[in-house]
């Protein structure tokens, strides 16, 4: 979306990361002081604009000699390159540049939100709850109405209806990260690209962007306008795959709210002060102990030969276990096709150390960050799998990416979750009513479709006999999104698969009922994609 009114017949920081194709993560160059360059090619680049730099600007403003370096287009003022999308001064994030006409006229095409996509952050004035009482969160929202320029010159809303004279239809999805200060941190996805949109939204629901003096705001808590368009996807002109872009979110807007930033933001750290991109670190020795010493029956009886059945690896294939832990995949895999050639990723040190000591001869372990594959180097691989680690890792969009990227044409990969339907962090339990037929047990499901990362303590019965507690995050995500991640990245989607435990309860008068639960509502959810080109 456009936050600049900008003329009908053409649509058209901090530092940043990049997310290319290939699903690498690393510093964005700097093409100018205060823009990251976060891709380019022939024909086509994508800057990263800080807040406070207007785009359409006289002379040699800032963002247009760095944009002109993106493009290898020197600073020649007669050679400037041509803005495909818009972005208000004060806001910040990503601009798409084309090198020629003839270039912008086939970008235009490919970034039109009915095609693409964009994903903007904001912080907003005051408490955004949906739900029709504080103990009945509905956390996302999609708003329609039309937008048309007022007659001070800025967008306003017009709910529903027939548009009236040149406002326009707009289509906002609105998701809740966070909530604390009296601000609330939102992420708003765009399905229309109408100038003012986002901001003309917010500000109707009530909680306008802070430092959005125009829409009514009175909180200037950042400084700037808190508004940040962080992604932007669309299917490339020349490969016709769907490929996403995107920076690092400012740090600042968590932290406005109370809330610690994620791995990927800048600056981000969590709630204990350590870096939050160290993954399970902090539980390796727990979760190396976890699987080794003491065995999750599940694990060896459910997922492993689940997993071993969908990748069919064969002698001589190489394949990628991304967040490998201690490496038990890859010596089930060796086990099972002798000769293959695996590689193990994992960010925590410990687990690889582990994963190297007890893993024959056939497999190569490095320590590295799942969401930047790319760089690696890691080479192409025929299968890969990411099992029971998907919960864990946010975002998961860079690492299908990456993934996708690492594999030949045809390549296969398998992902495993517990299941998102079934298997909610604190929001899905076990139930029992009584009917004609007896007991039954049921599964309650209290909220699905909001993603959420929530904090789980890993050893509740330990901590109960005055263990220290072991913690992780967990991220829930809906099947639609991990779909949309696939996809996305470029990945079919070949098979689905829904595992049920296969335990047995002690005969009593709800072993019946039990067991019958088990065979119906399933624990695990995998999915086998194939790279498409």
């Amino acid at each position: 979306m456009s936050e600049h009114w900008k003329r009908r017949k053409k649509p058209g920081p901090h530092r940043g990361q990049r997310t290319t194709p290939s699903g690498t993560d690393g510093p964005a160059r700097r093409a100018h002081p205060g823009v990251g360059v976060i891709h380019r090619e022939p024909g086509i680049a994508i800057v990263e604009k800080p807040a406070g730099m207007p785009v359409h600007a006289q002379g040699r403003a800032d963002v247009l000699a760095g944009a002109a370096v993106a493009l290898g287009r020197g600073r020649d003022p007669r050679r400037r390159p041509i803005f495909v999308t818009d972005l208000d001064r004060d806001a910040s994030g990503l601009v798409v540049l084309a090198a020629s006409a003839r270039d912008r006229e086939q970008i235009e095409k490919a970034v039109n939100p009915t095609r693409g996509e964009r994903v903007w952050l904001a912080v907003v004035a005051g408490a955004v709850r949906f739900g029709a009482a504080s103990d009945d969160p509905v956390e996302m929202r999609t708003i329609q109405t039309h937008v048309r320029r007022n007659a001070r010159g800025v967008g306003e809303s017009v709910p529903g209806g027939e548009p009236v004279g040149d406002a326009v239809r707009a289509v906002s999805h609105v998701r809740v990260l966070a909530r604390g200060n009296d601000l609330t941190l939102v992420q708003v996805r765009a399905e229309t690209d109408v100038p003012w949109q986002v901001r003309a939204h917010l500000a109707e629901l009530g909680h306008p962007i802070v430092g959005d003096r125009a829409y009514g705001s009175t909180r200037d808590d950042l400084g700037r306008l808190g508004l940040h368009l962080g992604e932007i996807a669309f299917k490339h002109v020349k490969t016709r795959r769907f490929e996403r872009y995107r920076t690092r979110p400012p740090g600042a807007f968590w932290e406005a709210v109370g809330a610690s930033p994620p791995a990927h933001a800048d600056g981000a750290r969590d709630a204990r002060g350590r870096d939050a991109a160290r993954g399970w670190e902090h539980v390796a020795e727990w979760y190396d102990d976890l699987l080794e010493q003491r065995r999750s029956d599940l694990h060896d009886t459910v997922v492993v030969p689940g997993v071993l059945r969908l990748l069919a690896v064969e002698p001589g294939e190489r394949v990628l276990d991304v967040a490998c832990g201690q490496g038990a995949l890859c010596r089930a895999i060796l086990e099972a096709a002798p000769g293959a050639t695996l590689v193990g990723v994992d960010a925590s040190a410990r687990l690889v150390s582990a994963a190297r000591e007890r893993t024959p001869a056939g497999a190569r372990f490095e320590e590295g960050d799942a969401r930047g594959l790319g760089a690696l180097e890691l080479g192409v691989f025929d299968k890969a799998a990411c099992v029971l680690a998907a919960m864990n890792i946010d975002p998961f969009e860079p690492v299908c990416a990456g993934v996708a990227a690492s594999l030949k044409p045809g390549g296969r990969f398998v992902l495993v979750v517990l299941h998102p339907a079934f298997r909610v962090p604190r929001a899905s339990r076990w139930g029992w009513v009584t009917d004609d037929g007896g007991p039954v047990q049921f599964r309650r499901v209290d909220r699905y479709l909001s993603a959420q990362a929530t904090e789980i303590v890993m050893n509740p019965g330990e901590v109960a006999h005055g263990a220290e507690p072991v913690t992780t995050v967990t991220h829930h995500r809906p099947l639609s999104e991990l779909v949309r991640h696939l996809t996305n990245a470029g990945l079919l989607i070949e098979a689905v698969e829904e595992w049920t435990s296969p335990r047995q309860s002690e005969p009593g008068p709800r072993a019946e009922a039990e067991n019958r639960a088990r065979r119906e509502i399933p624990m695990f959810l995998a999915i086998a994609a194939r790279r498409v080109g």
